[in-house]
């Protein structure tokens, strides 16, 4: 983290830099291997969410506070899960959670849920498919659209499979709507 000084030209996308000031080089980066791939995760996603140009505090505050986060790793599964949350809400692509996605009613209260990440949401209908081959509806368990929920409202607390199934279908909801896998997503699929 750092203070950049430098001179843009309307018709050059690189700018001169003529001052940088260090304030937080996240040191345990560097030491923890783990932290450093989904830290790059985290400044992955976020440019592909925001648009160049586009001043997002929303999107700096969420990666600052990832990168702080990831200091412990009992921490890491929460810090992914919040920070994903975060950017997909705050660029717009917020899961719709209560509604169905595809017909407008109440979701009904069931064991398993449908996700429809091309229409961004949960669905009452079947049709179902898995997260690997890009297509969905893709089956999701009660517990995973109780934490999203609670995630939503502000106020949750799981057991950390439960958090990395979320931030596992966080991610590939993400990968749905950029159309591509970014070569650092595998770094939260593949947590246990």
């Amino acid at each position: 983290l750092g203070q950049v000084v430098g001179l843009t030209k309307p018709t050059s996308e690189l700018a001169t830099i003529t001052e940088w000031d260090l304030q937080d080089p996240y040191p345990h980066l560097r030491r923890d291997l783990s932290a450093q791939h989904l830290g790059l995760y985290g400044a992955d996603l976020a440019n592909a969410l925001v648009a160049d140009h586009d001043p997002h505090p929303t999107a700096f505050g969420a990666l600052r506070q990832l990168l702080t986060e990831l200091t412990e790793p009992s921490q890491y599964d929460k810090a992914i899960l919040e920070f994903q949350w975060c950017m997909l809400d705050g660029s717009g692509y917020r899961p719709q959670l209560d509604r169905d996605v595809q017909t407008d009613e109440e979701i009904r209260d069931q064991q398993t849920y449908n996700f429809d990440a091309r229409i961004g949401g949960l669905t009452n209908e079947a049709g179902l498919t898995t997260p690997d081959n890009g297509r969905g509806p893709w089956r999701v368990r009660q517990e995973t659209v109780g934490l999203l929920r609670d995630l939503s409202a502000g106020r949750w607390q799981a057991d950390q499979l439960v958090v990395r199934r979320a931030s596992r279908l966080l991610c590939v909801y993400a990968r749905a709507i950029i159309d591509r896998q970014l070569p650092t997503m595998k770094f939260v699929l593949d947590r246990g």
